[in-house]
Formats: C-alpha cells, structure tokens, sequence
C-alpha cells in the first residue's frame, strides 16, 4: 500500500472440496464413523492480513 504498509490476502479451497484428514496415535478427540480416526473437512477458508514496518 506503501513504503510501510503491506496487505495480503489468501482463499483456500476456492472450489470448495472435500478434504479428508486421517489422525494417528492413541487420541480419540476425532474419530470417524468406523472409529478409526479421521474427519472430513469442507468450505473455503479466507485470510487477510496487514503489516506494518517502522
């Protein structure tokens, strides 16, 4: 924006698709349905952010 000022800007998952995460280990804070670890993500995921340097 100038000498100081820095913007950004970020999407993820512009075509909103599916993602599945697989876990591991002994945790079962996520599980799937089959109990074996996992979730499914979906949508998009905006960002944006500013900067300043002095």
């Amino acid at each position: 924006m100038n000498r100081h000022l820095t913007a950004g800007v970020s999407v993820q998952n512009l075509l909103n698709s599916h993602s599945y995460w697989a876990t591991a280990g002994v945790g079962k804070a996520l599980l799937s349905v089959d109990r074996k670890g996992g979730y499914v993500e979906v949508g998009r995921t905006y960002m944006l952010n500013l900067s300043y340097a002095f």
